[in-house]
């Protein structure tokens, strides 16, 4: 059992849902049965107990359930169908950090004896909740409170590097944490009508270079950083475009100050604000541009960058991406979380096209050896098998 906060395939708000649906796929096809539990933002009020619809997708089970109120990550419905279907599994999979439906599954496998596994997504890395602002703070409190005593009750967790691992071992959490990257499947190119009729709607150039960002719009993603290097990338390039790809609503003041900053510096030409895409649009978009630029300032190990490496598109990234297997590799280039550092590596980048092109192709040889889901998910089940054996063991003693 997988239980996510959202989830519907084809059309991800975000990686982590993408990645506990692909994950839950792979694992179907090694002859496993896996469903997940999600809750479907667009229900109707009127839905009976809450239980909206059951999806089956890539031999993938999907249960979605109305939230308490429109847009909260929380459903009493799910609480309640959790709790009859939880002794039917063997294992429980949980990617809600933060939510309390960690706490749901939590008290619900002790309640039946079944390991659980938490998968924080990079979301426990100390420097995105430190100080004393509102948000920060709370956070806090409720890892001490709340998610750090959950998940010293779980099986293990899953950490995405082993800098998150650390990360969350310096909260306190002493159950076991292993080490599981993300995995992607191979994007197959668009057809060239499709791939036309995508510049097209975006007016994108014949002959001047594309920079991508895609991902929620979020102040620690460093947009902002690509729209101030700019200026200086077009004194070089003169028709160059940054297309942005993610839905504007996430943090609307941080997207405020991205359209206030273009109006200043007289960018509005030269972006593409194309909102959310989905997965057919995302890969016309890569298939599009000619350098995918994400400087984060914290990932966990960022879908849309696995993505775009498997595609071959060679990627700027930042050490808040935790990626030093790629840079040792070659299949990244890597830049400070700053505006004229970003400028500097783009500007060598497109300097140098036949150097560039080959850190794509080193990056999708990368990709392709270290991120199959096959892999990945034979490597869950080898950790459920061995919690299930011990959970045995214990009972049994």
């Amino acid at each position: 059992m997988h239980v996510v906060y959202d989830c519907i395939p084809g059309h991800y708000t975000g990686g982590i849902a993408k990645v506990a649906f692909e994950l839950g796929r792979a694992q179907a096809k090694l002859g496993h049965y896996v469903e997940i539990f999600t809750i479907d933002y667009e229900a109707s009020p009127e839905c009976s107990g809450g239980f909206t619809k059951t999806v089956v997708c890539d031999g993938v089970r999907i249960h979605y359930f109305r939230p308490v109120c429109s847009g909260a990550r929380f459903s009493t419905a799910m609480k309640k169908h959790l709790e009859n279907a939880m002794p039917q599994f063997d294992v429980v999979h949980s990617h809600n950090t933060f939510l309390t439906l960690n706490r749901q599954v939590g008290d619900l496998s002790q309640k039946y004896k079944k390991p659980v596994f938490y998968h924080p997504h990079g979301a426990l890395d100390q420097r995105l909740i430190q100080g004393w602002a509102p948000k920060s703070l709370k956070k806090r409190i409720y890892i001490s409170c709340c998610e750090g005593p959950n998940m010293n009750r779980a099986s293990g967790i899953f950490a995405l590097t082993e800098s998150e691992s650390l990360q969350v071992e310096g909260w306190g959490i002493r159950c076991p944490v292993h080490i599981l990257l993300n995995g992607i499947d191979p994007l197959s190119p668009p057809s060239s009508g499709v791939l036309s009729e995508f510049k097209q709607q975006w007016k994108l150039p014949v002959n001047g270079p594309v920079l991508l960002f895609i991902g929620r719009i979020t102040e620690k993603k460093g947009v902002h950083c690509v729209i101030e290097a700019l200026p200086e990338i077009l004194h070089k390039h003169p028709k160059a475009i940054f297309m942005i790809c993610g839905p504007r609503d996430n943090e609307p003041e941080y997207t405020k100050k991205l359209d206030d900053t273009i109006v200043r510096l007289g960018l509005s030409d030269s972006v593409r604000w194309t909102g959310f895409l989905n997965d057919s649009q995302k890969v016309s978009a890569l298939a599009s541009a000619d350098l995918f630029v994400h400087p984060s300032s914290s990932e966990g190990m960022a879908m849309s960058i696995l993505e775009a490496m498997g595609f071959g598109l060679p990627c700027v990234i930042t050490p808040g991406c935790y990626m030093p297997a790629a840079m040792q590799e070659g299949a990244a280039l890597e830049s400070r979380h700053d505006a004229a550092a970003v400028a500097h590596t783009i500007i060598q980048a497109l300097a140098s096209p036949e150097q560039t092109q080959e850190v794509g192709r080193r990056a999708s040889y990368y990709i392709n050896r270290h991120h199959a889901w096959s892999g990945i998910a034979r490597r869950t089940l080898e950790l459920y098998r061995s919690a299930m054996t011990a959970k045995t063991v214990k009972l049994n003693s």
